[in-house]
Formats: C-alpha cells, structure tokens, sequence
C-alpha cells in the first residue's frame, strides 16, 4: 500500500475544518499532499511513529526505508534518513550475493549564522561537526561508511531478493532494480565482478520538507521547523558504492 508522505496531526476541530474547506488557503493540504487526522486515528489505522512529537500540531514525515514515520522538527531527522537508505541498499546487496559492500555516504551543508558556535559528535553509524564564527558561516559536514564482508555469501532466492528490495523502499532505486534484473536474467542467477556508484543528490528529502515548511507559515499551526533540516539545509547528499559479487 502506497504511504502517505507527509501527516498532520492536530485536533479534531482543524481537522473538522479541513474536511469540510474551511482552509482554502492552504494548498499543501488542499492538493493531497499531506494526510490530516487526529492521533486517535494514527493509533486505529496502526501507523508507526518513530516517536511522538510534543507540538500540539506535529508534522510527520514517512521514512520509507524503516516504515515508519517521524516528526519533521526532529533535530537529527536527515542523518536518520540518510543513515537507514545506506542501511537498506546493503541488505538488499546481500540478499543479491554481494561478497564485498562498502558504502561511503556524506552530508554537507552551509549556512550564514549569527553566533559563535562549536560543536561535535561521533556516534554509532557516524560523525557530524559544526563549526561557526563571527555571524559569518555555519558548515555541517556527516559521514559514515557502512560495510559488510562474506567471502562465502550466496544470492538469495529471486523472491527473497525482491521481498528485500521492495519492503526496504527501494523500488524506485534504479541501480538496484537495473542489479535486481540482471541477476533475474542471468542463466546462473547470480551476478559477477565489481560495481561501482556515485551519487549526488539534493531532492531526496525536498518534497515532505517543502510540504511541512509550507503548512508551519500558517499561524494555525504551532509546530516550528526552522531549526530542522528544511529542503533549504539539505545542500548535498554523496553516496559512494562499491560492491564486489566476485568472479
């Protein structure tokens, strides 16, 4: 079932009035764009949320590499998107036979700022630095590389290897469907050699984000997503891929 991308949770008065066009004005609602609902009917339909915002009115975004959704003023939402494609594309490598997967992923972005500021991190799946200095410049750099080495590994089952790939979000992953389909065609099922990709992206996120900075100019809602990485902050995404499914 195709998800929504973007979900505004309010009370039932808003959402009352969004039913019945009281808000004509705001098109990102009127154009389909976002599922507006009370959390009551988040709990009945059983949509997964990552974790539950504060704001009275909370804008979600769907992840759609965990299938599951998360408050777009989460201050580490990027990261946790970027993180968990990386994350998918290698399961689906897997599932494939690759016997040797490297994926380099890089964030960076900067921005004008006011105040001095200093502040670094290192976590789990990467790094991240902030550097300011006299209202000049704010530069924000992530990476993390993900590996996975099995000398031994063999291709799952065609029908595994698709559970893998469409489950995990990847469907619209041209790379991988291109890898998917050579493999399907191939005479041994399996696939050979080294492949390597690069990427470059900024439009991977822009569409929920647009939609939230949109729906936040309305002084009827009170969730605040400047200070969250808007399509505005997102300045580039690099991925490197380098996958060996041997000889």
């Amino acid at each position: 079932m195709s998800k929504q991308k973007t979900i505004l949770v309010s009370n039932k008065d808003f959402v009352y009035g969004v039913k019945h066009n009281y808000y004509p004005e705001i098109s990102e609602i009127n154009n389909g764009n976002v599922l507006v609902c009370t959390e009551n009917y988040l709990e009945k339909k059983g949509i997964n949320l990552i974790e539950k915002s504060n704001d009275e009115d909370a804008i979600y975004v769907y992840n759609q590499y965990s299938d599951t959704y998360m408050p777009v003023n989460k201050p580490d939402i990027a990261r946790i998107l970027f993180i968990d494609k990386a994350i998918a594309i290698r399961e689906a490598l897997v599932a494939l036979g690759a016997k040797h997967i490297s994926i380099t992923n890089e964030i960076e972005d900067i921005k004008d700022i006011q105040d001095v500021a200093t502040i670094s991190g290192k976590g789990v799946c990467g790094s991240g630095q902030v550097d300011g200095k006299y209202r000049k410049q704010l530069r924000l750099k992530l990476k993390s590389t993900i590996k996975s080495n099995d000398p031994h590994r063999t291709p799952s089952s065609i029908e595994v290897c698709s559970k893998s790939i469409y489950e995990k979000g990847l469907s619209h992953n041209t790379n991988i469907i291109s890898l998917f389909n050579r493999m399907k065609d191939s005479k041994e099922q399996r696939l050979f050699g080294e492949e390597r990709v690069s990427l470059e992206y900024e439009e991977e996120l822009k569409h929920s984000f647009d939609v939230a900075v949109g729906l936040s100019k309305h002084k009827i809602l009170s969730v605040k997503v400047e200070n969250s990485y808007s399509s505005s902050v997102l300045h580039s995404f690099k991925y490197e891929i380098i996958v060996d499914f041997g000889d």
